[in-house]
């Protein structure tokens, strides 16, 4: 045999080989690849399947919503869109200040949850309280102001134009309707009485009803929030 053609021979071996290691790094790469999104894949799975709580049955929404679009402002005039709900929590409750008792009695219940969060500062550091007006035509900024800070100077309002509440309020399942009474320019707005809770993902994450306690709210407040992280 020649030299030509024992380096033919040597060189085709070599190529040869070198196919081979690259077919086995490819193989092993994807074998490590499926198994690393196969752990994590089994991470989500186990957390997903994560039973509910009793109590947080009725109270956390099967998949949390996004925000619509939407604008409103304090009673600062600051601006309050969507994006303003990303890095905290929020309890929202859709209210009038003329009402005459499921307004004040929820935001005493609010301000008692508050009062809760205090053992947790860290938690309550990380928590807000918004009331948003259905009745904008008459609560003005200052208004608002003065009603929600009776309850806790912390907390906050907001108003909007009437096409932006109704917007918002339907996407956050909050019915509302003025009653006006005949011969007298009086009314009254009837709504729901919810207090919903926007995660700091700025997603409708849970919702409240009067009949819960403020113990109840605090409580599986805490536990929501360890499940999010």
């Amino acid at each position: 045999m020649t030299a030509p053609q024992t380096d033919a021979i040597i060189g085709a071996l070599m190529e040869r080989l070198r196919t081979s290691l690259l077919i086995i790094l490819i193989v092993a790469l994807s074998v490590a690849l499926y198994w690393l999104w196969f752990a994590d894949a089994g991470t989500d799975r186990r957390h997903a399947a994560e039973p509910l709580r009793r109590d947080l049955a009725g109270i956390v929404l099967p998949q949390p919503q996004a925000l619509p679009d939407f604008l409103l402002h304090d009673y600062a005039g600051r601006p309050i869109s969507a994006d303003w709900f990303k890095g905290k929590w929020t309890f929202a409750f859709f209210g009038y200040t003329h009402c005459p008792d499921i307004c004040p009695t929820t935001l005493y219940t609010m301000q008692q949850v508050s009062r809760q969060l205090e053992r947790t500062p860290d938690v309550l550091a990380d928590t807000r309280f918004l009331f948003v007006t259905l009745d904008p035509q008459r609560d003005t900024a200052e208004i608002l102001k003065g009603y929600v800070q009776h309850f806790d100077p912390a907390f906050l309002a907001a108003r909007g134009d009437s096409a932006t509440i109704d917007r918002l309020s339907a996407a956050l399942n909050i019915p509302y309707a003025i009653e006006r009474e005949a011969g007298s320019d009086h009314y009254v707005v009837n709504h729901a009485a919810a207090i919903l809770l926007i995660d700091s993902d700025g997603r409708y994450h849970a919702r409240y009803t009067p009949t819960q306690s403020v113990a109840v709210i605090s409580d599986t407040y805490r536990e929501i929030r360890n499940r999010h992280r």
